[in-house]
């Protein structure tokens, strides 16, 4: 079954079930045959067992004139970051047994300024362009059906990767990315949780890292002569991140350079338990 219907340029699928068996899927199709945009995020359902699913619903657009945020863009690249990144989206459940159960949520991030390098030619979609960028997030109480407009959680920074996730007994919202709110040059780099306890009308934001990481300690993430956004390899930064949250409980894998291998600091995954 092709449930992004007549969508060509379709991409991170992310497929959730709620506490009754309802099946959901979320996507975006991001732009034309010469275009990085319109980016249209949407999402089916199903009842248990996924083997009828209704038609698509659109949860926000971003990205040129008729959608959500117009003047938002496609994040492919950062100008002050080495991250391989896009605008990813991800999709959860409310499977608590509160009044918000069944709920869904929606995070995906988007650039809203252009960058520090590059030609005044390309727009801000392009990579190692993007200056400053914003993480989105909207609500919907009616199985996708309909979803609130969406709201900015993160503050003026480089702002990535976000990742949402729900407590299943409190019914407590978790949407972690990386930011670069703690430094004054966008660069160095934390990890930042915003919690939510009344299912997304208002969030409250708590940093996870204890202290900013560097990502260019690591001499393969950086390298201003290689052809692959300034890394020897294409690169990993930022990758495999994801949260869990349980009990009041959060537990965030996300990517840094604290640890010295072989002489000198290099990209491992970490994993932070933190109660919130």
């Amino acid at each position: 079954m092709a449930l992004s219907d007549t969508d060509l340029f379709t991409a991170f699928t992310t497929p959730v079930v709620d506490g009754n068996g309802n099946v959901y899927v979320t996507w975006c199709d991001y732009g034309t045959f010469t275009s990085f945009g319109p980016v249209t995020c949407k999402v089916r359902s199903s009842p248990p067992g996924g083997a009828s699913f209704g038609p698509p619903n659109t949860i926000l657009s971003f990205m040129g004139q008729g959608t959500t945020l117009p003047y938002d863009t496609i994040t492919l690249g950062f100008a002050t970051e080495q991250f391989r990144t896009a605008s990813v989206p991800w999709l959860a459940a409310d499977t608590s047994s509160t009044p918000s159960a069944g709920n869904l949520y929606f995070t995906i991030q988007a650039c809203t300024s252009g960058g520090y390098l590059g030609s005044p030619l390309l727009g801000a979609d392009n990579p190692g362009n993007c200056g400053l960028s914003s993480i989105l997030f909207t609500a919907s109480p009616d199985r996708g059906a309909t979803w609130s407009s969406p709201i900015v959680l993160s503050k003026p920074a480089v702002n990535t990767q976000p990742y949402v996730t729900v407590d299943p007994t409190t019914g407590n919202i978790f949407v972690v990315y990386y930011t670069t709110q703690f430094d004054s040059f966008n660069h160095r780099i934390d990890v930042v949780a915003s919690k939510s306890t009344n299912g997304g009308s208002s969030f409250h934001q708590s940093r996870i890292t204890s202290a900013s990481n560097e990502p260019d300690s690591d001499p393969n993430m950086f390298f201003y002569a290689s052809a692959n956004g300034g890394s020897w390899t294409v690169p990993q930064y930022g990758d495999y991140f994801q949260a869990a949250a349980q009990g009041g409980k959060l537990w965030v894998l996300f990517t840094a350079n604290y640890v010295v291998e072989q002489g000198t600091f290099q990209t491992d995954p970490f994993l932070a338990a933190v109660t919130l």
